[in-house]
């Protein structure tokens, strides 16, 4: 279990969003030292690859894995009590898909910045989720720097 987070990781589709204890309530991004901390919510309805993913940012001192949703449906209360500056969604989700939600993202929460996330691929993926509002777009099976760099930008 990432020790970042309350709880053990979810094992259904039906689990409620967890949170970091840590959590600013601050909309400027959080500055430890010299580094600048960019706030990440992870949103995917695989329980594997979420946690496996939040593992791996949770290694670089410049990314706090600050929640993680399992729906779309989530989201948006979450933004609502937590800071985000990026969100990595997964655009295949029951309930409410990632397009949607992004399209209700970047209507509400206009500074925050979503990644489409797909095992899809294709550019009408791509086109749909950026029309939505997505930033960038990657699949799931790109290469990790590719992540990183568009967290980065």
């Amino acid at each position: 279990m990432s020790p970042a987070l309350n709880g053990s990781p979810s094992l259904g589709r039906n689990t409620d969003f967890s949170v970091k204890d840590s959590v600013s309530k601050s909309s400027e991004p959080q500055v430890l030292g010299e580094t600048v901390t960019t706030r990440i919510l992870m949103v995917d309805d695989s329980d594997v690859y979420r946690y496996t993913l939040c593992s791996i940012l949770e290694r670089y001192p410049e990314f706090e894995i600050i929640g993680q949703c399992t729906d779309g449906s989530q989201v948006i209360p979450f933004l609502e009590k937590n800071p985000v500056d990026v969100i990595l969604m997964d655009v295949d989700m029951p309930t409410l898909n990632g397009k949607i939600t992004t399209a209700l993202v970047s209507k509400q929460f206009p500074c925050v910045k979503v990644i489409g996330l797909s095992l899809e691929l294709g550019s009408y993926i791509e086109n749909a989720m950026k029309k939505a509002g997505a930033a960038s777009f990657l699949s799931k099976s790109e290469s990790f720097p590719k992540l990183l760099q568009a967290i980065r930008d």
